[in-house]
């Protein structure tokens, strides 16, 4: 158990510190946030929103379906899927990409 809750936060550091190194360090990474909206979903149905980017973290609150203007910080890709750290109402964490796209529309 031991072992593989290591292994685990290994693979977390190397993913943050591969995206923070591919998005020019810490300070561009917010400097350079894109907005992106939810897709695919049916109403009624939300996207969590986790502590990390794996589907067995912490759900820290979610996203709904058609959900606009979400902040986001750059993603990556581990293993099979590929996440995005958001911000979305208060809360910053992380979305399986499969849900998201680009969102160009202004804020009103």
């Amino acid at each position: 158990m031991l072992l593989r809750a290591t292994a685990k936060m290994t693979l977390l550091a190397l993913a943050t510190a591969s995206l923070v190194a591919a998005s020019g360090g810490v300070g561009a990474a917010a400097q350079n946030a894109s907005y992106v909206k939810v897709t695919g979903l049916s109403a009624g149905h939300v996207v969590w929103v986790r502590s990390e980017p794996m589907s067995s973290a912490k759900k820290l609150g979610f996203l709904p379906a058609k959900a606009r203007h979400i902040r986001s910080y750059g993603c990556m890709r581990l293993a099979a899927s590929g996440w995005c750290e958001v911000r979305y109402r208060g809360t910053r964490g992380w979305v399986s990409k499969h849900y998201l796209k680009p969102d160009t529309a202004q804020r009103v």
